[in-house]
């Protein structure tokens, strides 16, 4: 395999919607993967993807759809002709050489949604949890005073901060709330010309649908990091219901 350079990469916090953008982005004749440069294993591992020693597969959740319980048809992915990856676990990287030419979009989603799916759906910030064990070593490596918040919901809260502001710190990137679908804004971004193809796609792509209910604010704990998330809310144009 010849080495990669990637012209787009996708991040955000996780359940914001990388795997939709994977797909949008794929559709659109940006040939994107899903976590399939950066995933849990590091730096160290994506440089040997991107110098086309290691091999290159899609994400778990990009084959297997949790809810119906079934594989997902995935030849919609080459992986040699990628040119884009999508991946929350790319964050912590984004400063590092191998990605100097590489536009970035700081994908977001409903702030609430977020922390609903992750606390409610993936059991993410149940410390430990042997399915998300691999992962929530990663997180935690970043940022270990995670494992020092006791409630998993101030625990979601306090990452969905901090890490949208690792990747709003560290280059300069494309803002986009996955709600807005295929905009005007985002087509001159990766310099294309707007299709409709966003008709055959739903924002909803891998959604777990495990959960009854999201989360209210009321059953975050108030204090500093109620606070902060809520500041975030606000900020990234959602409104607190």
């Amino acid at each position: 395999m010849s080495e990669i350079k990637l012209k787009y990469l996708v991040t955000g916090t996780g359940r914001c919607g990388t795997v939709y953008m994977a797909r949008l982005l794929s559709s659109l004749g940006i040939m994107c993967g899903h976590e399939s440069i950066f995933t849990f294993d590091g730096l160290s591992q994506a440089k040997n993807r991107l110098l086309g020693k290691s091999r290159i597969t899609l994400s778990g959740c990009c084959i297997y759809d949790i809810k119906k319980k079934e594989k997902i048809a995935s030849d919609w992915f080459k992986p040699k002709d990628i040119i884009a990856d999508s991946s929350y676990l790319a964050a912590p990287f984004l400063k590092e050489e191998i990605l100097k030419d590489t536009k970035i979009i700081h994908l977001v989603r409903n702030p609430i949604k977020v922390i609903s799916s992750q606390v409610l759906d993936a059991h993410f910030f149940k410390f430990p949890n042997q399915k998300q064990l691999l992962w929530q070593e990663f997180v935690l490596i970043h940022f270990p005073e995670l494992a020092d918040i006791k409630d998993q919901i101030e625990r979601a809260c306090y990452f969905y901060v901090v890490w949208n502001n690792l990747i709003a710190n560290s280059k300069e990137s494309f803002f986009h709330r996955v709600e807005d679908g295929l905009t005007d804004d985002l087509c001159g971004f990766l310099d294309i010309k707007k299709k409709q193809i966003e008709t055959l796609l739903s924002c909803e792509t891998n959604s777990w649908g495990i959960r009854k209910r999201d989360l209210s604010y009321d059953e975050i704990p108030s204090g500093k990091i109620k606070n902060a998330f809520i500041e975030q809310v606000y900020k990234y144009g959602y409104k607190v219901e």
